[in-house]
């Protein structure tokens, strides 16, 4: 009966020590254009600071995305493909990149192409 009181004490240990903050960040948010959601497509992320042994391609589907486990820091995200929008032959589309900082937790960035 002695190990049902350690178990317990594990428990609470395991909870509080799940609610310690992140020490990175969540990105996510709406992709629309002209302000109809996006259906499908990818976006890129990479760090801001020109190394770009990190770019992270994400798929995205219903007009949202999520991007997670990002370093705190600047960071290009811009739009590689995506459903119904239009892009230059080298694959711009115009109005990107954004460059958005990210903070530990979650962080918003809408891509609204018009």
């Amino acid at each position: 009966m002695r190990a049902l009181p350690a178990l317990a004490s594990l428990a609470a240990v395991s909870a509080v020590a799940g609610c310690a903050e992140s020490e990175t960040g969540r990105l996510s948010g709406a992709v629309t254009y002209r302000g109809a959601p996006v259906s499908h497509g990818t976006v890129l992320v990479s760090r801001g600071d020109g190394d770009y042994r990190n770019v992270r391609f994400v798929a995205f589907s219903g007009g949202r995305y999520e991007v997670l486990d990002l370093v705190p820091g600047d960071h290009w995200v811009t739009l590689h493909a995506a459903a119904g929008v239009p892009a230059s032959r080298d694959g711009v589309i115009p109005g990107l990149p954004h460059i958005t900082p990210v903070e530990r937790g979650d962080n918003t960035l809408d891509i609204a192409i018009k």
